[in-house]
């Protein structure tokens, strides 16, 4: 029981409403924040690809030295308050430069790695041609070749991680003549995932997400004749120990694709239209159901979403009313409680984003403490990032009571829970997991500590 609650802490569920204790990282106690009324934004510097934000207010970025791509790095950096430091893993030995594609709460890295030419591109003349087949990695301290492994190692593979989790799992696809297959990397060895479709069909499935328990969100092809007309139309699913799930399909749309998951084994994606339309769903409780979009939608509703924290928060942009003077047509948008609001109402009227009049475009990334990752650009022009803290109750907390203290022949009783049941025993043993929990994730990463050469310290 100790060790299944030092992968992840379970959610109380009071209505419709998830009350998280929280998580335990290094030995420490983060607390996972739900929607926030108002947040303060810390812009970051610019010229950087800004990839995640995890537990720890660490950034994966993409930074790029000098025009070209040859230069292109992974940097880690750290954001806390009044602190800044930065980490450069470098890239897969025998590879001109890595591309990271998430990262975990222990800087642990996975995506894949390139081989260039002088002018800096993968490609050869016809622009097409992979010059030397890319190929997933895993960072822990070390960059592990994912690509040793089959079937990543059968020839003309190309393989690419995109996912991570705490427990060193990572997800991603490979692409041989055959076309693209979704695996999982664990305990040193590649499974790969499957298909909707069978083992006889095309092969078209990706792994996009993990959570700390190993289920996987992606998208897998379905059996040709089963979506509108002949057509074999993808479907998002869940992979959980060995068995992939069609999560199934909302009304008028025709294919789906799910891409992160939080620890509840809620899924978020989108929805996919013939006219272009593109919607997000949230799959939760064995349901899909649609999150709509921000104003009326227009006649082409377009949605992303990319991230869910284990408070069911998520984001991405959306649709929005165009307002003058800044006529945006998109606006990022968090998501919570069957609610999708624009993100540029929530900010603190006293902050600089209000005060400059700057609007954001896209919400990119949310960790579990509630910081959001945004940006003024979209995701095609970049822009300018931000990171978004929620005000978690700027009122001052209420004077307690004084407690009356017992006389020496009296007993004072247990606290009562709402269903009459005694709880102080309950607490009892959850202090004294948390407490195990800490110490046994510090033994954990102090192998991980001290062979990393080059640590953020924080």
């Amino acid at each position: 029981m100790l060790k299944s609650m030092c992968v992840t802490l379970q959610f109380m569920r009071a209505g419709k409403r998830s009350i998280a204790v929280g998580l335990l990282l290094l030995g420490g106690f983060v607390p996972i924040v739900e929607a926030a009324t108002l947040y303060t934004s810390q812009q970051l510097a610019p010229n950087r690809n800004l990839v995640e934000i995890n537990n720890d207010t660490r950034l994966l970025t993409m930074r790029q030295d000098s025009p070209a791509l040859a230069h292109l790095h992974i940097v880690i950096e750290n954001w806390n308050l009044n602190f800044y430091s930065e980490f450069r893993p470098g890239t897969l030995p025998g590879t001109t430069r890595s591309i990271g594609k998430a990262f975990n709460d222990t800087q642990q890295i996975t995506g894949y790695a390139e081989t260039a030419d002088a002018n800096g591109s993968i490609y050869a003349a016809d622009g097409y041609t992979v010059l030397n087949p890319r190929r997933a990695f895993l960072f822990n301290g070390a960059f592990v070749d994912l690509s040793a492994y089959p079937p990543l190692n059968s020839a003309n593979v190309e393989s690419f991680g995109t996912a991570i989790n705490n427990q060193e799992d990572v997800v991603g696809y490979w692409i041989d003549t055959a076309g693209k297959h979704a695996f999982l990397y664990s305990h040193g060895a590649v499974i790969d995932l499957g298909a909707l479709s069978g083992a006889n069909s095309p092969a078209d499935t990706q792994a996009n997400a993990v959570n700390n328990l190993g289920q996987v969100a992606g998208t897998s092809r379905l059996a040709p004749g089963t979506g509108p007309g002949a057509n074999a139309w993808p479907h998002a699913f869940m992979y959980d120990h060995g068995t992939m799930t069609d999560l199934g399909m909302l009304p008028g749309w025709e294919w789906s694709v799910g891409t992160a998951i939080n620890d509840a084994g809620e899924i978020v994606g989108t929805v996919h239209a013939g006219n272009h339309a593109v919607g997000c769903f949230i799959y939760t409780g064995g349901v899909m159901r649609d999150m709509g979009v921000l104003g009326n939608g227009g006649a082409f509703p377009y949605c992303q979403v990319y991230a869910i924290n284990n408070a069911g928060i998520a984001v991405g942009y959306a649709n929005a009313i165009p307002t003058p003077p800044d006529f945006q047509t998109t606006g990022p948008f968090v998501y919570s409680n069957g609610q999708m609001t624009n993100l540029n109402t929530l900010i603190s009227p006293t902050d600089d984003l209000v005060r400059n009049h700057v609007v954001l475009k896209n919400a990119t990334s949310i960790n579990d403490r509630g910081q959001i990752l945004a940006t003024t650009g979209t995701p095609a022009s970049g822009g300018t990032y931000y990171i978004l803290t929620p005000i978690l109750d700027p009122s001052p907390a209420p004077t307690p009571a004084p407690t009356p203290t017992p006389t020496p022949s009296s007993t004072a009783p247990e606290a009562s829970m709402a269903d009459g049941s005694s709880g102080g025993g309950a607490l009892d043993w959850l202090l004294v997991a948390l407490l195990g929990c800490g110490v046994i994730l510090h033994w954990r990463m102090l192998p991980f500590k001290q062979k990393q050469a080059s640590p953020i310290s924080g």
